[in-house]
């Protein structure tokens, strides 16, 4: 009889992992749709303000009305300012989408790791700490092949090259500066002043949330002093630092590169 309710309880424990297992997946899941609704949002605000710019560069400015010469210069300032606002706010919101899909992975994978794969007979269960790595060794250079990229990393620099470019023309079309060195500091100050500015203005409040199992902060015995804990800090802000300047480094080079050719073409 003992026996019969010990696995009993194991079973319904069984099943209560898995539902747990299941609402994990399906809410990231339903976070990942979010994320690429948002994305074809941004897509097509950012689009359709380069269609209206585009229109009226190409636009005559003699056959146009009365009314509308006087909007022409005006449209012409912000069309550029608003586009930079759009892709601003795209490049950010891809970010927060990114942290928050990461942290649901990070989830998903403790919990596979914790509940899932100890157990053999679950192992066909797990999906997300699983992967056949004989993939990874694949020839990089075959273009019709997969290869080990990050879409969401790819998004995030999708929309900072829009909003980078839009710095640009922000601070040549609009502020007059004529500079190509002097526009692409500027451009560099937009994107990451403009950036860091919306972090502080309209960041999430995490004070409610708790750690994860394993991601808890640490322990610190009392003899630990702050240099230490500084030199914790720096040691994350270093890797974070690395991360950022892997990802933005072939960015950075396209845009000296830019700046190379513009140079060339107004001296010639």
């Amino acid at each position: 009889m003992s026996e019969s309710l010990n696995f009993s309880d194991k079973d319904k424990r069984e099943e209560n992992i898995r539902f747990l297992y299941g609402k994990a997946i399906d809410a990231r899941n339903f976070h990942y749709d979010n994320f690429t609704k948002w994305q074809t949002f941004f897509y097509i605000a950012v689009g359709s303000v380069l269609v209206a710019y585009c229109t009226l560069l190409t636009t005559e400015e003699c056959r146009l009305s009365a009314q509308a010469k006087l909007m022409y210069p005006f449209l012409l300032r912000l069309l550029p300012v608003l586009g930079y606002a759009f892709s601003l706010i795209w490049l950010c919101s891809s970010r927060g989408y990114t942290l928050w899909w990461n942290s649901y992975m990070h989830i998903v994978q403790n919990f596979e790791r914790t509940h899932v794969l100890p157990n053999a007979s679950n192992v066909d269960f797990a999906v997300f700490t699983v992967m056949n790595k004989r993939l990874l060794r694949r020839c990089p250079f075959c273009l019709t092949q997969g290869a080990n990229f990050s879409t969401s990393r790819l998004s995030n620099a999708l929309a900072f090259v829009s909003a980078f470019s839009w710095s640009c023309v922000v601070c040549f079309g609009t502020l007059n500066w004529r500079s190509w060195w002097l526009m692409l500091l500027g451009a560099i100050g937009l994107t990451w002043g403009g950036s860091i500015l919306l972090q502080c203005s309209f960041s999430s409040d995490l004070s409610a949330l708790k750690h994860s199992v394993c991601d808890a902060p640490k322990k610190t015995c009392s003899k630990c002093t702050w240099r230490i804990k500084l030199k914790r800090r720096g040691a994350q802000c270093l890797g974070r630092l690395k991360t950022e300047v892997k990802t933005l480094l072939p960015i950075a080079a396209f845009g000296v590169l830019v700046c190379f050719a513009l140079h060339g073409c107004s001296e010639s």
